[in-house]
């Protein structure tokens, strides 16, 4: 009926909302947010309290998607205190993407009060979105939190509300050793604020950081926040270099090249940091020369001496990156679908 997109069949979706059928609710709600009217509105908030988690989902994107034509966020506003905990746990969270600043003390009312964590996650992610700097110290306090989503509510809220005196938190946060999310919610904070003074060494130690608990994924978000921060130090310049075309993975007693989504998270951190500061131009283009070596070249010499050949996602990601560094319309091409004969990834010297 959505997909449709005609108003004289929204009157079949009331009924569709309450079917048996959890599916078929879930669809009905996915259609509801095609059609931004105050019917359309009315179930959509009915159905962020269903009792099944993909249907409130749903529900809550639909609530999102007719905000634009429709005033959302006051009919949103009154399932705050709502005795339904799903119910309020999706309130916060639509309030929070709409950034409804205007119910900023409403929704801290109920960081005192929210006892499912959840719940609370949704609460400070809210606030945050808000840039409520008062409740900086509150969520600054639920840090140690057991719970990890409320650990990486807290990570992303504090990135947001940027208060120099919550660094240190960000810092801890960012090597949570229980927690992905947490991690890398943390990491991207630091971006986000962009105090290279602040945040230089704790980066430089993640990307060096190559065992234990940290991931690539932890990596290649340390290299989009240096991207970000402003200053770079040289020693984190200088390790970009060595994390994009050197093997710096231990694995079954050799070392490996660190992940494609690193490496190509590196060139481009290098390529930002050029634009503002000169020196990383030269680590920039050292980085970019390796990761453009042509797959193609027809010249069987062309990969001697050379640790690293680039993967044709490697190659394409440099092609991007030197567009950018050298300030021109960046134009995406597709992925090679030929056939690939060269082993892609990593070539072992071997020594006789």
């Amino acid at each position: 009926v959505g997909g449709r997109g005609k108003p004289d069949l929204l009157g079949l979706l009331p009924a569709l909302a309450a079917d048996t059928d959890p599916d078929v609710r879930r669809q009905a709600a996915a259609s509801l947010g095609k059609f931004p009217t105050g019917d359309s509105r009315g179930v959509l908030i009915r159905l962020i309290g269903d009792s099944r988690n993909l249907v409130r989902m749903q529900a809550e994107e639909g609530l999102l998607a007719i905000a634009g034509d429709i005033k959302v966020p006051q009919a949103v506003a009154s399932k705050i205190a709502d005795s339904n905990a799903d119910v309020r746990y999706h309130a916060c969270r639509v309030l929070g993407y709409l950034e409804a600043k205007e119910y900023t003390s409403q929704v801290f009312t109920r960081l005192a009060q929210e006892k499912r964590p959840r719940n609370i996650g949704a609460v400070v992610f809210a606030l945050g979105r808000f840039r409520a700097t008062a409740a900086t110290d509150p969520i600054a306090a639920l840090a140690p939190h057991t719970a990890p989503e409320i650990r990486e509510q807290v990570g992303a809220a504090l990135g947001l509300l940027n208060a120099p005196r919550t660094y240190g938190i960000l810092k801890t946060l960012a090597f949570d050793k229980l927690s992905p999310e947490t991690r890398l919610a943390a990491i991207r904070a630091m971006g986000i604020i962009g105090d290279g003074d602040a945040f230089n060494e704790t980066l430089l130690t993640l990307l060096k950081s190559v065992t234990n608990h940290i991931t690539s994924s932890d990596r290649a978000m340390a290299c989009w926040s240096i991207g970000r921060a402003r200053p770079v130090s040289l020693p984190v310049m200088k390790r970009l270099v060595v994390q994009a075309t050197t093997a710096v993975i231990p694995a079954d007693g050799m070392m490996e090249f660190d992940s494609d989504t690193v490496l190509a998270s590196a060139a481009f951190a290098l390529a930002q940091c050029s634009l503002a500061d000169p020196k990383a131009r030269t680590h920039a283009e050292e980085v970019l020369k390796a990761h453009s070596l042509a797959i193609d070249s027809g010249d069987p010499t062309a990969f001697d001496n050379v640790e690293m050949v680039p993967t044709p996602e490697i190659f394409e990601v440099a092609r991007q990156a030197k567009a950018y560094l050298e300030g021109r319309t960046v134009q995406p091409a597709p992925r090679p679908t030929r056939s690939i004969e060269v082993s892609y990834g990593r070539i072992r010297k071997t020594q006789y």
